[in-house]
């Protein structure tokens, strides 16, 4: 498995729309010379569409499926990954 798959809810949840947008919130705050750290960063679907410099961000992930994804995502884009090697090692 390589996403999580909530396809077993179709048709036994239902949501309501948050007032917020979390992208959009972060976009309004992120400069290009800004640090980022990405907590818990799944597949980094999300970080990818920040567009932030790769020499200014760094993620974590625990998961180990996901630390195998990001190894041939993120890795590749040179962004660093202090706890994702550490939990590898």
């Amino acid at each position: 498995m390589t996403v999580w798959d909530f396809s077993h809810l179709d048709g036994r949840w239902q949501g309501e729309l948050l007032p917020w947008n979390y992208r959009k919130l972060i976009l309004s705050y992120l400069k290009s010379d800004m640090q980022l750290l990405d907590m818990e960063t799944g597949g980094g679907e999300l970080l990818k569409t920040f567009h932030h410099p790769s020499n200014k961000t760094q993620v974590t992930e625990a998961w180990q499926p996901n630390i195998n994804l990001l190894k041939h995502t993120i890795a590749k884009q040179s962004m660093k990954m202090p706890y994702l090697l550490k939990m590898v090692l």
